[in-house]
């Protein structure tokens, strides 16, 4: 499958915001969480789990929590309401109904659902950062 066409800047924006911080050991990882975030199926083989955990985290933020990723309900009702998605998703419809969903330019944020998602799912696991 094919990245849709937004991820490699967003990759090579990543690459220069941790170097000029002195991560450059995040590139690859980082990198791989930016190309898997849409993979349908799972990435724990890749060998950072951070991948598997973004994935998981954006398939239940961009659906709204119908498709949970094994979190409950509860998790995710307090996710949301913790983290409001600032019309995220609402742009997402928006943008689908006009059908430009193959033109959507890169996403000025992350949502928030996400990254509260991100941090509930990564809290659970022990991680390497």
């Amino acid at each position: 499958m094919q990245s849709p066409y937004y991820l490699a800047p967003s990759e090579a924006d990543a690459e220069r915001y941790l170097l000029a911080r002195g991560k450059g050991e995040w590139v690859d990882e980082i990198a791989q969480m930016i190309e898997g975030q849409h993979a349908p199926r799972s990435r724990q083989d890749s060998p950072f789990a951070l991948v598997e955990l973004f994935r998981r985290a954006d398939i239940a933020d961009f659906s709204l929590g119908m498709v949970s990723m094994d979190l409950s309900a509860t998790l995710l009702g307090q996710l949301k309401a913790a983290f409001p998605n600032a019309g995220f998703h609402r742009r997402l419809l928006q943008l689908g109904m006009a059908g430009s969903v193959s033109h959507l330019s890169p996403p000025a944020h992350v949502s928030p659902l996400r990254r509260g998602l991100y941090r509930e799912i990564s809290s659970t696991r022990r991680v390497k950062t």
